[in-house]
């Protein structure tokens, strides 16, 4: 049975939508919690823990720095990820 996983990557957004739980995270200038390598941890840990898709949303998780390398460790662990974007 395929398990996906949802993961908001990002608070980050570049647009103001106003009907958006986000909107004031418009460009935020907040320092994100996890690095690089704890992000690629992540992912490690969610292909052991059985799930075989990642579902990423934000903010807008095209802006999300490393975002390449993010994607390339999923492949790397057979994880299909789905993109949620505005």
């Amino acid at each position: 049975m395929s398990k996906i996983l949802v993961w908001d990557i990002t608070d980050k957004c570049n647009l103001r939508c106003t009907h958006c739980y986000n909107a004031d995270m418009y460009f935020s200038k907040k320092v994100n919690s996890l690095t690089l390598s704890d992000k690629i941890e992540v992912i490690k840990k969610i292909a052991d823990n059985g799930f075989d898709k990642l579902m990423l949303l934000g903010g807008e998780p095209l802006i999300c720095e490393n975002l390449d390398h993010i994607l390339k460790a999923a492949n790397k662990n057979s994880i299909k990820v789905f993109i949620t974007t505005n």
